[in-house]
């Protein structure tokens, strides 16, 4: 049994020892009191109160003997000994120097590993080999540069020539050629045969690879790539084959449209030739800038003639070098298009014999290629190098500080309601009826007092 008193009536609790550690009630005083365990028996008291260790710990009698000598102002003990081993103060004459502070590149230095002491190995110089400078040796560079001025090398308009030569544009131009031969060859073979119902196919492809001019001016120019796009681009029906032979085709229309009406409306042919040659110059002048703008502006409202003139100015040097590529390709290709076109007629077999040599018509669709490949890439880089000298809209977002002031001032004024008040009418007889109270506005329904023009 635990006998513990109770902590507030002194009443004596008698309590098994299962109940040592839990608060138990007293029956005197109703209060609970809590039971100590029996590990705490031995510290309490029968009067219920804990018994405090008293402390072991001893003073140290030559304690203050000790701080005496350590804390004295004296430099020496009673017995004459010196006990100040600072040394002299900084006014005496027998002052200490000042070290100076240690190297840092002298400091140690350990292996962060193992904390090995690193030691720096001493190299014996040969008196045999003369001295070479450190600065003449040569040191290894990046193997792999991205975007590198050393590694990527630089498209211009006097690189084209040599760009064109490159495998991959090659190939390219190869797989061209190689598509107008079989269409070619088709289109003869169902003209010799009189199978016309092929012939409208051939003519649709070879419409839809005339496009490729436009895709080459939009990859080199507007997508600025430095290589020829592949034959039918991604072969999208609308932005990789009709768009860009409707930009082919609206550019020679309006350029050499003129030129055929002069043709219609008179028949003399030397006088043809008079009146239509200015035409002709125009027209030939004036295409490579139309077609720019056709294939890359997005807008026909840039064929301007202001604007049409001043993309021909702003091209600088090299557009007489375009001009007189679009001379050469546009002959040699027109050329053999125009046989291609008779080719499927019957009149095929009355031309004359150097019109239907095979190797007279390779070599012109080669050399078209190859400058028409040429011309589209120079206009090309008309666009990349003078773009923000072009005189076209829908270009740039220039802002103007005066409009934006006038529209933020529009912006802020509250509109002045104009109110309309119904009156009733009068009837011809009888007296009129009383009129109606006008209704209370409340503070919030009052229109300001401004001077601004009222809104109906």
């Amino acid at each position: 049994m635990i006998q513990i008193p109770c902590r507030v009536c002194g009443f004596i609790l008698e309590v098994p020892q299962e109940l040592a550690g839990t608060p138990v009630q007293c029956p005197h005083c109703h209060l609970l009191s809590d039971i100590p365990s029996l590990s705490e028996l031995k510290q309490i008291t029968e009067d219920g109160t804990y018994v405090i260790n008293p402390s072991t710990k001893t003073e140290d009698a030559y304690r203050l003997g000790e701080m005496i000598y350590v804390f004295s102002k004296d430099k020496v003990d009673h017995g004459g000994n010196e006990i100040d081993m600072r040394g002299p103060a900084a006014e005496e004459d027998d002052s200490y120097g000042v070290v100076d502070e240690p190297n840092p590149e002298l400091r140690p230095k350990y292996d962060p590993e193992t904390g090995e002491l690193v030691r720096p190995l001493e190299i014996k110089q040969d008196p045999a080999k003369e001295r070479i400078n450190p600065g003449s040796i040569p040191m290894a560079q990046t193997a792999l540069g991205y975007a590198n001025a050393s590694t990527t090398p630089t498209i211009s308009s006097r690189s084209i020539f040599i760009n064109l030569l490159r495998p991959i544009n090659l190939l390219v131009m190869t797989v061209i050629f190689i598509l107008y031969v079989c269409c070619g060859a088709l289109i003869m073979l169902c003209g010799s045969m009189a199978y016309f119902m092929g012939l409208p196919f051939l003519f649709i492809f070879v419409l839809m690879l005339m496009g490729h001019w436009a895709n080459v001016v939009d990859e080199i120019g507007r997508q600025d790539r430095d290589e020829l796009p592949r034959p039918f681009r991604d072969v999208q029906w609308y932005e990789d084959m009709c768009q860009p032979l409707g930009a082919l085709m609206l550019a020679f229309f309006i350029c050499y449209l003129p030129l055929h009406i002069v043709r219609l409306a008179v028949h003399d042919p030397h006088l043809q030739m008079l009146v239509g040659l200015p035409f002709a110059l125009a027209g030939t002048l004036f295409f490579p800038a139309t077609f720019l703008i056709t294939s890359t502006s997005g807008s026909i409202t840039n064929l301007h003639p202001i604007r049409l003139w001043g993309t021909l100015v702003a091209a600088g040097g090299i557009y007489p070098v375009t001009v007189l590529l679009w001379t050469l390709a546009g002959v040699s290709y027109g050329f053999v298009l125009w046989t291609l076109l008779m080719a499927a007629t019957p009149l095929w077999i009355e031309l004359p014999h150097i019109y239907r040599d095979w190797r007279l018509l390779l070599g012109c669709l080669a050399a078209s290629i190859y400058l028409m490949h040429y011309f589209c890439w120079s206009l090309g880089m008309i666009y990349r190098e003078r773009h923000a000298m072009l005189p076209w809209e829908f270009q740039y977002h220039r802002r103007d500080p005066d409009r934006d002031v006038v529209a933020a001032r529009r912006n802020t004024r509250p509109p002045k309601m104009k109110v309309s008040v119904m009156r009733p009418k009068v009837a011809e007889e009888g007296p009129a009826p009383a009129p109606a109270s006008a209704p209370v506005r409340t503070p919030q329904q009052q229109q300001p007092a401004t001077d601004w023009p009222e809104i109906s």
